[in-house]
C-alpha cells in the first residue's frame, strides 16, 4: 500500500481524473458518478471510486503544485490506474497573455524542431507564432499597445545578448566537460542564460542535466544574470544592486558549488555525444546500410560481391577477401 494514497489495487479505475482541489474531486463524484465510494482520505487528499455511463471511472485531488502531482501519478500507477486525465483551472501569468499563447509557441517550437530544423537558425519561430495569435486575435480582444514603450528597454537588452551571443565561434569555446559547464553556471549570473544554452545545444558534448542546472541556478545568482531579473528589477529599482545581491546572497553562490559537486559524486558525468560527432556517425551508417542493400541486390548471381557483402556485416572493411585480387574497401 502506498503511503499517500491508503488504498488497495483495483480501489482505483483505470481512468483517473484529476483535480487539484479535493473539495472538487467531491463536488465531481457525487455530481457526476454513480455509486461512488471514497477510497482514499488521507492527508485530506479525497479520492473517490464510481461509474459515469455505466463505465468504472476514479477521480483523485492532487494538490497545489507539481511535486505532490508527481507523488498522486506515481502512486496511483502502483495502484493500476492506465489513463490519468488532469483537470481543473489555471490562470494567466499576465494580464495581457491570450487564450493559446503558450499552447501556439510550445507547439510550433516542438514542430520546428522535429520536422524543420533547419529552419530554426533562419527564422524566430516561437516569436513569429506569438505575433501570429496576437494579430488573429485582434478582433476579439484588442491588444495593449500602450504597454510597447516599456518593454521595448528590456526587449533591446535581450536582442543585444542574443545577437552577441550568436557571433561566438561555437568551434573555439572550451570543450564541453564538467568544469564547463560549473564555468557557464557562474557566467550565467552576469549573461543571460538564454543564449548561453544554445551554444552549448550547438556545441554538444554535455550531460544536459548538468547544464540545465549549471545555466538554472547560475542565472539566479546576480539580478541582470536572466531576463526574468531584468524584469523585476525594473519593477523594484532598489534590486539593481549587485554589493547588496552578494552582501545578502553570498550563500546562493556556494550552494550552487555544493550542489553541482553533490550531483557530480551520486550520479556522475554522462555527457552526451558531441553533435558534429554524431551526425558523422550517422552518415557512415546511412552510407554502410545503403551500399548493402545494393550489393544484396546481387548477391544471388555474383558470387565475389556476396563474400565482400559477408566481409563488411563482420566488421573487416578492409579485409582482402579470398579469390578477389584487390582490397575490399
Amino acid at each position: 500500500m502506498p503511503i499517500h494514497l491508503r488504498a488497495e489495487p483495483g480501489d482505483y479505475a483505470d481512468a483517473v481524473l484529476l483535480p487539484g482541489d479535493p473539495l472538487r474531486a467531491k463536488y465531481i463524484a457525487e455530481t457526476f458518478m454513480d455509486d461512488p465510494r471514497q477510497v482514499n482520505g488521507e492527508r485530506g487528499m479525497l479520492g473517490y471510486t464510481g461509474t459515469f455511463n455505466g463505465k468504472p471511472v476514479s477521480v483523485q485531488s492532487t494538490g497545489m503544485g507539481c511535486p505532490t502531482a508527481g507523488i498522486v501519478v506515481e502512486e496511483l500507477a502502483q495502484l493500476g490506474a492506465k489513463r490519468l486525465l488532469r483537470i481543473g483551472t489555471c490562470g494567466g501569468l499576465q494580464p495581457d497573455m491570450r487564450l493559446g499563447d503558450l499552447i501556439i509557441a510550445i507547439s510550433a517550437n516542438v514542430i520546428a524542431n522535429l520536422r524543420f530544423p533547419e529552419v530554426l537558425d533562419a527564422l524566430p519561430v516561437i516569436g513569429l507564432a506569438v505575433w501570429i495569435v496576437i494579430i488573429a486575435t485582434a478582433p476579439l480582444r484588442r491588444p495593449d499597445w500602450e504597454i510597447l514603450p516599456e518593454t521595448f528597454k528590456g526587449t533591446i537588452f535581450l536582442l543585444a545578448l542574443v545577437t552577441n551571443a550568436s557571433f561566438m565561434p561555437v568551434e573555439q569555446l572550451p570543450l564541453a566537460s564538467w568544469q564547463t559547464a560549473l564555468g557557464l553556471g557562474f557566467l550565467s549570473s552576469v549573461f543571460d542564460n538564454i543564449p548561453l544554452t544554445a551554444l552549448a545545444l550547438k556545441q554538444g558534448g554535455y550531460d544536459w542535466g548538468f547544464l540545465a542546472y549549471a545555466v538554472g541556478f547560475g542565472g539566479s545568482m546576480i539580478w541582470f544574470g536572466s531576463s526574468a531579473g531584468v524584469a523585476i528589477s525594473n519593477m523594484y529599482p532598489q534590486a539593481k544592486s549587485v554589493g547588496l545581491w552578494l552582501r545578502h546572497g553570498w550563500f546562493i553562490a556556494v550552494s550552487y558549488v555544493v550542489g553541482f559537486f553533490v550531483m557530480l559524486a551520486i550520479v556522475g558525468w554522462n555527457p552526451d555525444a558531441p553533435h558534429k560527432k554524431r551526425a558523422e556517425h550517422d552518415t557512415d551508417r546511412q552510407l554502410a546500410q545503403t551500399f548493402l542493400f545494393q550489393r544484396s541486390q546481387l548477391h544471388s548471381t555474383t558470387p565475389d560481391i556476396g563474400r565482400r557483402e559477408a566481409a563488411f556485416r563482420d566488421g573487416l572493411p578492409a579485409a582482402r577477401v579470398e579469390g578477389d585480387g584487390d582490397a575490399y574497401s
